[in-house]
């Protein structure tokens, strides 16, 4: 069999099969529909899951299942910024004419940035 190819059918239009909904669904009809699993992890809570699950980390465990599933878990902020996101141009090291051509460049990409935007060039809003 040849390699796919943009245009061609596809060898498997229905993608790969999803085993996550048969066995979730499978989870939900044994349970109660979740209830036993909440039951569950209510007793570990209070401590009345037996012995094996009275200790704190169980308990705690059962406390961050149940927020976690019922309140979701909490947004995380993440910090992709890679230090000063524009570098410092030596502009002192160029000629006069070569300021006036990167002026000029400067100004031709800005005018087709805001022309994608749908900016009225002749509004003098930039």
């Amino acid at each position: 069999m040849s390699k796919w190819t943009k245009g061609m059918l596809s060898p498997n239009p229905g993608g790969r099969p999803s085993v996550v909904p048969t066995v979730a669904k499978k989870i939900l009809a044994e349970t109660r529909n979740f209830a036993e699993v909440v039951e569950f992890v209510l007793s570990v809570l209070r401590g009345t899951a037996g012995e094996d699950l009275a200790d704190s980390k169980s308990r705690r465990w059962a406390a961050e299942f149940l927020a976690d599933r019922c309140l979701g878990r909490p947004a995380q902020r993440i910090d992709v910024s890679t230090g000063d996101a524009q570098p410092r141009v030596p502009y002192e090291v160029l000629t006069d004419a070569e300021l006036s051509q990167l002026e000029a460049i400067t100004a031709k990409l800005h005018l087709a940035a805001t022309s994608a935007d749908g900016v009225d060039e002749g509004s003098g809003i930039h």
